[in-house]
């Protein structure tokens, strides 16, 4: 549980479940994973789902988390190379 109103479901599942506004909403893993803390993936969530509603474009919003991360990965490569 957290300080707001959405928070993190165990459903027995791999699916990272989010509960909010009494509506549960399923994401995977992967891009829960993806953040630095639980806290950062929920805050994320809550700004998105109270902007889109149950319209959230999840499978944008995972590549779109990739695509960071790979660019970040890149950078930590490119350095261990030259240096």
């Amino acid at each position: 549980m957290t300080d707001f109103d959405i928070y993190i479901v165990d459903d027995g599942t791999l699916d990272t479940v989010v509960s909010f506004q009494d509506t549960l909403f399923r994401f995977d893993s992967e891009y829960r994973f993806s953040f630095d803390s639980d806290k950062a993936f929920l805050l994320e969530v809550k700004e998105d789902l109270e902007k889109y509603g149950s319209l959230y474009p999840v499978h944008y919003k995972i590549k779109k988390r990739r695509e960071i991360i790979n660019k970040k990965l890149k950078k930590q490569i490119d350095w261990w190379e030259n240096n």
